[in-house]
């Protein structure tokens, strides 16, 4: 585990009961609805969405980036399989400490493992990017990022709250080096490499 992940002070942040949880992710077009757990190891993203340690929480505030990660083509669970299916405009959400947050994708790409600048924190931007593993063999990285937006005025969820609440980010993001010290964790390898989004 990086060094981030494997902190007990990070894993305070947002936990509720001591539970590993901080939040839910629902994606409605593509019927995504799952807990947002602290890191990216493989046992989490074999049930669950894994925060990348490193990458700002996900409450949102004006130069933030989280970095919510999960596993696709996986023998038994759907998680981020469709998460191609999306276009700019769709709209997901994250539920954090009563709290809903609204984000409309903005920005769509495949990119290489060694491309560490598209996940840089876009300075006033409150923005959250969903990260999956693409291509033969896995060898790519499908980043799909949404923009804050404003809740709808009836929010097409169950339950969500109303008003979309503004909320300073308890953390701010660290570097993408910082990140990638971290490593990103996903689909088999669980090594870490500072120049590499390992999968």
């Amino acid at each position: 585990k990086g060094d981030f992940e494997g902190d007990d002070e990070y894993r305070r942040q947002l936990s509720v009961n001591g539970l590993d949880a901080m939040g839910e992710l629902l994606v409605p077009k593509i019927s995504v609805d799952m807990p947002i757990m602290h890191g990216a190891g493989q046992d989490v993203l074999e049930h669950a969405a894994g925060h990348l340690a490193g990458t700002s929480l996900p409450v949102g505030g004006k130069n933030t980036r989280a970095v919510i990660t999960g596993h696709s083509n996986l023998k038994g669970a759907t998680l981020f399989t469709r998460l191609g299916e999306l276009e700019k405009g769709d709209p997901f959400y994250i539920k954090v400490m009563g709290n809903t947050l609204a984000y409309r994708v903005n920005d769509i790409r495949i990119v290489s493992p060694t491309d560490t600048k598209a996940l840089k924190i876009r300075k006033g931007r409150d923005e959250v990017t969903l990260l999956t593993c693409t291509g033969q063999g896995n060898t790519l990285r499908l980043l799909v990022t949404g923009e804050r937006n404003s809740m709808p005025d009836q929010a097409p969820l169950p339950g969500a709250s109303p008003g979309d609440t503004k909320q300073a980010a308890l953390v701010s993001g660290v570097t993408v080096t910082g990140v990638l010290a971290v490593g990103f964790s996903l689909c088999r390898s669980r090594r870490v490499s500072g120049r590499h989004m390992s999968c």
